[in-house]
């Protein structure tokens, strides 16, 4: 469900944070690569540049972080979100936070005074309503209900 930033545009200044403090470096390309990134930044011009990054940690903005129409969207662009329960049409609570649980994302769903874990599947999502900010999902029965032990 959720996407990666692998589309971060020329204009985007990241925050890389090492040894040596911090540095912003300017974006010039990034594509996706197994489970992360591969950047090019046009301050680095050589690999003997890249290699001297090695083990910093990179920052990039929340707001490099909304996706396309039609693009797999990132989770922090439904927070805050209703959960509107497809059968019913019902509201449910509010999304107030993502977790995991390896294979799937989590939804963290206010729902009656408690939090709920919602996994966000294909199989349950019907539809997300960016102007209405609603998440309509087809839950299986008596999923929220169900009580931690």
């Amino acid at each position: 469900m959720a996407g990666r930033p692998d589309r971060l545009s020329s204009v985007d200044v990241v925050v890389i944070v090492g040894p040596d403090g911090n540095r912003q470096l300017k974006v010039d390309s990034a594509r996706a690569f197994k489970d992360g990134l591969i950047v090019k930044f046009q301050e680095i011009r050589d690999r003997n540049q890249a290699e001297q990054l090695v083990k910093y940690k990179v920052y990039i903005s929340d707001d490099s972080l909304v996706s396309p129409p039609g693009e797999r969207i990132f989770l922090k662009q439904i927070l805050n979100f209703t959960l509107v329960e497809y059968s019913s049409g019902k509201a449910q609570g509010k999304i107030c936070g993502f977790a995991s649980n390896g294979p799937q994302d989590l939804l963290q769903i206010s729902y009656r005074g408690r939090e709920v874990l919602v996994p966000f599947v294909d199989d349950f999502l019907v539809n997300i309503d960016f102007d209405k900010k609603e998440v309509t999902m087809d839950l299986p029965e008596g999923l929220l209900d169900v009580e931690e032990k």
